[in-house]
């Protein structure tokens, strides 16, 4: 798979439009159709934008290889992203998530246990 293939392919899984994709990056979508019709990679210049916005890493969007990541970075990457969206839910629904993580500790702990 080509790094267009790839980036495309991704960027339809996410279910992100070009548009989208065009607003958080600032590349134009014409450059974008432009790039998709013709079959061409990205410019190097565009390859940490597109991959932010596709939450890949710039080695996984040139390589189609998943880089082995320290687990001390992905834990940290992991909570970075969990905060981001709880930040985004209401009060109730954020005390539905702590309910929740309470329940799932307590259930670990009494495993442990048994």
């Amino acid at each position: 798979m080509t790094i267009n293939e790839r980036f495309f392919h991704l960027l339809e899984e996410s279910q992100y439009t070009q548009k989208e994709l065009s607003q958080h990056t600032k590349i134009s979508e014409k450059t974008l159709s432009a790039w998709k019709r013709r079959g061409t990679d990205p410019p190097a210049r565009y390859i940490s934008a597109i991959a932010d916005f596709l939450s890949c890493s710039e080695h996984f969007l040139l390589t189609g290889e998943q880089e082995a990541v320290p687990a001390p970075i992905a834990r940290e990457k992991n909570e970075e992203q969990l905060l981001d969206l709880f930040r985004q839910l209401d009060a109730v629904e954020q005390g539905l998530i702590l309910g929740r993580a309470a329940q799932l500790l307590y259930q670990k702990r009494q495993e442990r246990q048994d």
